[in-house]
């Protein structure tokens, strides 16, 4: 088919939380090495988190292995939001709620006056409101290791019509998409991040559908693949609290809702996605499976393992290859895409079987100059 086709693969990587970030920084690097100082407009990065990202040596404490840029703003998107009256707004319509469903014996009828019905569906603000200090409700100082906090900060931006999220999104997706005039040319729908914490555990799965939408939005004639590389608490096992029950509980949760929108997703019913009140009332339906391919990471292996190695030198880089090896180059970008569709013709084959993806990789980095010694 004629017309203008990319050299790299049209791309849009998302890294959410400090493992995303570090990702993302190392894709960033690799592609200026190799297209002369910038990154190619087909691949579009954005890295969103809660907190204020601090500069490479002071998240490393001084002592980094690996120099990579940072982000610049335009890449970066806060979600840092007060949601300390927004949880005593919540608890109060829930517990009402749950009041006028005992007294009715059905649905409830309730007054809604702050406009929280829709995340009361899902945000059991009654539990944390007791439990909880003033501090952990600052999700600029982060996600309290809380996912519900996570997708909290994605569903506050995303409800307004002005939200910063969906405009670098959409800004992305599209650029992503201009890079080439060929329609048989997928779109790499790149995300990572940790299911072990708050942040990327509690918004992955939305930011996936988000992207996805945009994606169907932008260009209905083009197909995107949405990929997921998700960390593991095992990955964490060289940091002091790392790999613990805590953190597989979240994993765990986080892995079962993500088979939901992959595997185990059902089209006969749907799942609401829905936003705001607008969204609840239109019927906000998720009609398709989310993901394609879902990686999860942990580092074990019989052969070469990276269990106990510390994730910015062993387990991060191993991804950020992973990805250059999707997006790096058309062709290689159109080998993986094809062998997606072999692979979702075979599990179809086989339905109701849970499957996931992993990686076997080496990293290699060079030139020398890039060690700091």
């Amino acid at each position: 088919m004629a017309g203008q086709v990319a050299r790299t693969t049209p791309s849009v990587i998302i890294g959410m939380g400090g493992s995303g970030d570090w990702v993302l920084r190392q894709v960033k690097e690799a592609l200026q090495r190799s297209h002369g100082g910038r990154v190619p407009p087909a691949t579009q990065l954005i890295g969103i988190d809660t907190v204020a990202i601090l500069p490479a040596n002071a998240r490393a404490g001084g002592q980094q292995h690996f120099i990579a840029p940072e982000l610049s703003p335009g890449e970066r998107v806060r979600l840092n939001f007060d949601i300390r009256q927004m949880t005593a707004q919540v608890a109060q319509y829930r517990v009402a709620a749950e009041a006028s469903r005992a007294r009715s014996g059905g649905a409830a009828s309730v007054p809604d006056p702050d406009n929280v019905a829709n995340l009361a569906s899902w945000f059991v603000a009654e539990y944390y409101e007791p439990r909880l200090p003033p501090a952990a409700y600052d999700l600029g100082m982060g996600a309290s290791q809380l996912r519900q906090f996570g997708r909290m900060a994605v569903v506050l931006d995303v409800r307004d019509a002005g939200s910063p999220l969906m405009a670098s999104i959409r800004q992305a997706v599209q650029e992503a998409q201009r890079s080439t005039t060929r329609h048989d040319q997928s779109l790499e729908i790149i995300l990572v991040a940790s299911i072990a914490g708050g942040t990327g555990a509690g918004m992955f799965i939305d930011i996936a559908h988000l992207v996805r939408r945009e994606a169907k939005r932008s260009n209905p004639q083009r197909t995107a693949i949405v990929r997921a590389f998700l960390f593991t608490p095992r990955v964490f096992r060289s940091i002091p609290g790392g790999d613990s029950p805590e953190m597989r509980a979240r994993a765990f949760a986080a892995m079962r809702e993500a088979n939901r929108f992959y595997r185990g997703f059902d089209k006969r019913y749907g799942y609401p996605m829905a936003y705001s009140a607008t969204d609840a009332q239109a019927g906000s339906l998720v009609d398709e499976a989310i993901f394609d391919h879902l990686y999860y990471i942990d580092g074990n292996s019989r052969a070469n393992s990276l269990d106990g190695q510390a994730p910015d030198q062993a387990h991060f880089p191993m991804v950020a290859d992973a990805i250059l090896s999707i997006v790096d180059d058309a062709r290689a970008g159109e080998a993986f895409g094809q062998h997606s569709a072999n692979v979702r013709g075979a599990l179809a084959r086989i339905p109701n079987v849970p499957v996931c993806s992993a990686l076997s990789a080496y990293t290699y980095i060079l030139p020398v100059e890039l060690w700091r010694r």
